[in-house]
């Protein structure tokens, strides 16, 4: 290899400039070899940041499955466990929360014709 080689115009030179030249023409490969190694590397960590945002966005979504689900248990407990009250005036049934004051829902009773009833209920709907 020779100086002209690199665009300096001169021809020739001593054993240990050729060895010089060699050199740092082999540290341009370690360059290139280090740019391709760090491309890949950020290349890799972009989907890693990827993936992990998929994995919090899927972990927020089963947390909030469970806040659901842990909410309906309560209000099944609650549906169980509370107090009943039956307003003969309205003709409604009442679920209160076991506070025995926080309603819950309220239905309308009726008979079997479809007639508001207290006394002979056979069904409720839900207000």
């Amino acid at each position: 290899m020779s100086f002209f080689s690199f665009g300096l115009g001169i021809e020739g030179g001593s054993g240990e400039i050729e060895d010089i030249l060699q050199e740092i023409a082999d540290m341009r490969v370690v360059v290139d070899s280090i740019k391709v190694d760090t491309t890949q590397t950020l290349s890799d960590v972009s989907v890693v940041n990827g993936t992990t945002s998929s994995i919090e966005t899927a972990l927020a979504q089963v947390q909030s499955d469970l806040n659901s689900v842990g909410l309906k248990v309560d209000q099944t407990f609650n549906a169980f466990v509370g107090t009943y009250k039956i307003n003969p005036a309205e003709h409604t049934l009442t679920i209160y929360n076991t506070d025995g004051t926080t309603p819950m829902v309220v239905y309308d009773l009726k008979d079997t014709e479809d007639n508001p009833s207290y006394q002979k209920a056979f069904q409720r709907i839900k207000r």
